[in-house]
C-alpha cells in the first residue's frame, strides 16, 4: 500500500471517529440555548396556552396540565405536574425543560421522547 493511500484511510478513519464523537458528546439538536430559570418558566409558560409542533398545552397555576393534538377537538386529558427548583415542569411520566435559543425563540426538551421541540407561547387556543 502506498503511502498516500494509508493517509487518505488513516484521515477517512479520522473524520469518522470525529463524526462519531460529536454525534454522541454534542448538544443533540446543534442550537445554542440558554435553559430558562423557573421564575421565566412561570412567567412564560404557565396560565398560558403554548403551542408545541403538534399540539397545545395548558399548564395551570393549581398544578394541572392538559395537551390538546391539532388534530383532535378536545384534550386528551389533564395531569398534575410539579416545577421543579430548576424551572423543569415535571408531570408523572414526562418532564419539559424549557430553553431561549439565541435567535429569542423558545424549545422544550420533552424527556419521554428524549427530543427538543419549538414552544411558541401565549397562543390563543381551545384550552383556555
Amino acid at each position: 500500500m502506498t503511502l498516500s493511500i494509508a493517509l487518505k484511510l488513516r484521515h477517512g478513519t479520522l473524520v469518522f471517529l470525529a463524526a462519531v464523537f460529536l454525534a454522541v458528546f454534542a448538544p443533540n439538536d446543534g442550537v445554542a440555548k440558554t435553559k430558562l430559570t423557573a421564575q421565566e418558566v412561570r412567567q412564560i409558560f404557565i396560565g398560558v396556552p403554548w403551542h408545541g409542533p403538534s399540539g397545545v398545552f395548558l399548564f395551570r397555576k393549581d398544578g394541572t396540565y392538559t395537551y390538546q393534538a391539532f388534530s383532535k377537538n378536545t384534550p386528551a386529558g389533564t395531569w398534575s405536574y410539579q416545577m421543579l427548583p430548576d424551572g423543569t415542569l415535571a408531570g408523572n411520566t414526562t418532564n419539559y425543560t424549557f430553553f431561549r435559543r439565541n435567535n429569542g425563540q423558545y424549545m422544550y426538551r420533552h424527556s419521554k421522547t428524549n427530543r427538543n421541540f419549538k414552544a411558541i407561547p401565549n397562543r390563543s387556543a381551545p384550552l383556555e
